[in-house]
């Protein structure tokens, strides 16, 4: 079954043009970072100061 389409509002579709040129923006920007590893550390990060 194909997924429900509806018509963007003006509204929607400049927030759908934003939230895409940010994407951009911060893949472009950090390109450099390993998404796995920036995870994992933040992970360890939050374990170690919540369980100290």
């Amino acid at each position: 079954m194909a997924p429900q389409q509806f018509p963007l509002t003006p509204l929607l579709s400049t927030l759908s043009e934003v939230l895409t040129e940010a994407r951009a923006r911060i893949q472009r920007d950090y390109a450099h970072i390993n998404p796995v590893v920036g995870i994992n550390r933040q992970v360890c990060a939050w374990v170690v100061e919540y369980f100290g």
